[in-house]
Parts: structure tokens; C-alpha cells; sequence
């Protein structure tokens, strides 16, 4: 992934392999989509904002369990904002933050992995 327009077919992606993954009787797990798909847009929007490419992500499954982890070429350690204005931006981090079961990043060679779980 290299841009911001890759986004919108992301999104879609994570949505239907979610989907296509678990029961159409498990309703609990239309939420976990929703929220992963959240997760991911804010993850790969920071790496491509703040990161140096490429940017590569990655979906995986532990049963109902979901894990993202997203890949860039910059070692620098991921910020959560500090307090700032309405409208100011920067706030991915917090929201990656309350969505998911838990949060993490690790260096990888010349950059690093952001991850996140996301499950029932």
C-alpha cells in the first residue's frame, strides 16, 4: 500500500475477509469487522503519514479473535497525541487504543510493525 486512496479498497477487504470467515449466525463478530476495519484505516493512515514506505499490512485469525499488524520502513516509535483541539487531527492512536483487546509495536529491521487484536 502507498497511498491514502488504497484505503477505501482496504477497508473493503478487511470487511469481507472478516465476513467470509465466520458464521452469518454470529452477529457478535458484524461488530468485530466494523471495528477491525476502523483499527486498520487508522494504522495504515499513520504509517502512511507518519512512516516511510512501503507499507504493508497484514490480517490474522485465532478463532473469533482478529490481528492486524502493519508494516513501515520508519524505526520510529508510534505516539499517542496528547491533548489538542477538536479538528486537529492525531487522535488514531487513542482510537486504535479503546477499540482493540490490545496495542503493541516492535522493530523489524529498518522499521517497524504496529499491531492490534480486535475480538468479541
Amino acid at each position: 500500500m502507498h497511498t491514502v486512496a488504497q484505503l477505501h479498497a482496504l477497508r473493503e477487504r478487511v470487511d469481507d475477509e472478516i465476513s467470509t470467515c465466520t458464521p452469518d449466525t454470529d452477529r457478535g463478530l458484524d461488530r468485530v469487522a466494523q471495528e477491525m476495519v476502523l483499527v486498520t484505516s487508522e494504522l495504515v493512515t499513520n504509517a502512511l503519514h507518519h512512516g516511510r514506505a512501503p507499507t504493508v499490512v497484514q490480517l490474522l485469525r485465532d478463532g473469533t479473535r482478529f490481528v492486524v499488524t502493519v508494516a513501515d520502513g520508519d524505526p520510529g516509535a508510534p505516539r499517542i497525541a496528547g491533548a489538542r483541539p477538536p479538528g486537529e487531527g492525531g487522535f488514531g492512536l487513542r482510537i486504535v487504543r479503546r477499540l482493540s483487546c490490545d496495542l503493541g509495536w516492535y522493530r523489524v529491521g529498518a522499521g517497524k510493525v504496529v499491531w492490534a487484536e480486535v475480538g468479541p
